[in-house]
C-alpha cells in the first residue's frame, strides 16, 4: 500500500475512534455538558442526550445559556458558591444541590465540574457531569429520620414510660402494706393510663418507621372518622364531640394508621379545649378530588410563636405536659399518604378556637 494510502488509513481509523468516543459521550447514563470560559457569561455549547433526560430540556433550549438556569428558591448557596469559586480559580468540584427540571420539578443532582486546558496551560472550557441523585437523598432522609424515631423510641421506653410504672408500682406497694389511701390510688391509676398512652404512641411511632406505600389500599373515611369519633367520646364523657353535617363516604389510599391521625387530633382539641365545658366538632367534605377533614376546638387558640413548632418532633407548649410526638405522628402518616395537615387561620375557626385541616387525595376507583 503507498504512503498516502496508509495516511488515508489512519485517517479513517481516526475519525472511527472519535466517532465513537463521541457516540459514547452522547449516550452516557449521566448528563454531560461543556461551557465555554472564552464567552460572556460562560454559555453551555454542548449537552449530551443524558442532560436532556435529566432536566426535560432540549438541547435548543439550553445551549447558549449559564447552566445556572437550573438554579431555583430551594438551590442553596452554598455549593453554588464552591462551583463559582472553583471556576475562578481553575480547579475541579464535585457537589450537590437542588436543582429544577422544565416542569419545575425539584431533583437532587451530583454535579462534577471539570477544568479543559489548551495545549499551553490555558483553560477554555469547563466539562460538567451531572446524575440525578434525588432516590438516594431520599433514601438517606428516610434513614436519618429512623435515626431520630428510634432515638424518641428508646427516650420513651427507657424512661418516660418507666417512670410511670416505677410510680404506679410504688404507690400499689404503699396500698400491699396497707399504708395507701385514695391518693396512692389516683396516682397508681394515672401512671398507669400514661404508660399506655405512651406506649401507643410508641407503637405508633414504629408503625410510621416501617410504613411503605405498598402497604397502602383504598378505606372508607366515614366509618374510621365515625369510630375515631365514639371511641374519643367513650374516654370523655364530660366533653361535647359533635359530627357536623354529613360526613362523605368516599375512600381514601391508606393503611391501618389513619385511625391514629384523626384520634390524635380529637384528643388533642379535647386536651386544649375550654376546660370547664369542652367542645369539639368534626367536619368533612370533598372539593377538586380530595377529602377535607376539619377538627375545631373551643379553646383559647395556637399562640402566634407556636404555630411554627406544632408539628415539630418532641415539641410541646409551655403547659401541654404531653410528649409532643401526637401532632408530629399526624404529619408523617398524612405525608406519607400523599396530604397534607395544617393548622387553620384564626379567623376561619368553627368554635374560636384551634382549628386543623387535613386533606387527602380521593382514591381512585377500581
Amino acid at each position: 500500500m503507498s504512503e498516502t494510502g496508509d495516511e488515508v488509513s489512519d485517517l479513517i481509523d481516526r475519525v472511527s475512534e472519535i466517532e465513537l468516543k463521541l457516540q459514547a459521550i452522547e449516550q452516557a447514563p449521566l448528563g454531560i455538558t461543556i461551557a465555554d470560559l472564552r464567552q460572556d457569561d460562560e454559555p453551555l455549547i454542548y449537552v449530551n442526550d443524558g442532560f436532556e433526560e435529566i432536566t426535560g430540556y432540549d438541547s435548543e433550549e439550553m445551549l447558549g445559556r449559564n447552566c445556572r438556569f437550573l438554579q431555583g428558591p430551594e438551590t442553596a448557596e452554598e455549593p453554588v458558591a464552591r462551583m463559582r469559586e472553583a471556576i475562578e480559580n481553575e480547579e475541579a468540584v464535585r457537589v450537590e444541590l437542588r436543582n429544577y427540571r422544565k416542569n419545575g420539578e425539584q431533583f437532587w443532582s451530583e454535579v462534577t465540574l471539570a477544568p479543559l486546558h489548551t495545549e499551553n496551560g490555558e483553560v477554555t472550557h469547563y466539562v460538567g457531569f451531572q446524575q440525578d441523585i434525588t432516590r438516594r437523598k431520599e433514601y438517606e432522609e428516610t434513614l436519618e429520620q429512623q435515626r431520630d424515631d428510634l432515638g424518641v423510641l428508646n427516650e420513651m421506653v427507657r424512661h418516660d414510660i418507666r417512670n410511670d410504672l416505677q410510680v404506679a408500682l410504688a404507690s400499689m406497694e404503699l396500698l400491699q402494706a396497707g399504708e395507701g389511701d385514695d391518693e396512692q390510688i389516683t396516682a397508681a391509676i394515672e401512671s398507669i393510663q400514661q404508660a399506655i398512652g405512651l406506649t401507643n404512641i410508641a407503637r405508633e411511632l414504629a408503625e410510621v418507621m416501617l410504613d411503605t406505600e405498598t402497604d397502602h389500599h383504598p378505606i372508607e373515611l366515614r366509618s374510621v372518622l365515625l369510630s375515631e369519633v365514639e371511641d374519643v367520646r367513650s374516654t370523655a364523657p364530660d366533653a361535647t364531640i359533635t359530627v357536623a353535617g354529613t360526613v362523605p363516604s368516599v375512600r381514601v389510599r391508606a393503611n391501618e394508621l389513619l385511625g391514629s391521625v384523626f384520634r390524635n387530633l380529637l384528643t388533642n382539641a379535647l386536651k386544649h379545649g375550654e376546660q370547664s365545658a369542652p367542645t369539639v366538632q368534626l367536619s368533612a367534605a370533598v372539593s377538586d378530588g380530595e377529602v377535607i377533614v376539619t377538627v375545631d376546638d373551643n379553646g383559647p387558640g395556637v399562640p402566634e410563636d407556636a404555630r411554627e413548632r406544632l408539628f415539630d418532633r418532641g415539641w410541646t407548649g409551655a403547659s401541654d405536659g404531653g410528649t409532643g410526638m401526637g401532632l408530629h405522628i399526624v404529619e408523617r402518616v398524612v405525608e406519607s399518604y400523599g396530604g397534607t395537615v395544617a393548622l387553620a387561620d384564626e379567623e376561619n375557626t368553627g368554635l374560636g378556637g384551634a382549628s386543623f385541616v387535613v386533606r387527602l387525595p380521593v382514591a381512585d376507583s377500581d
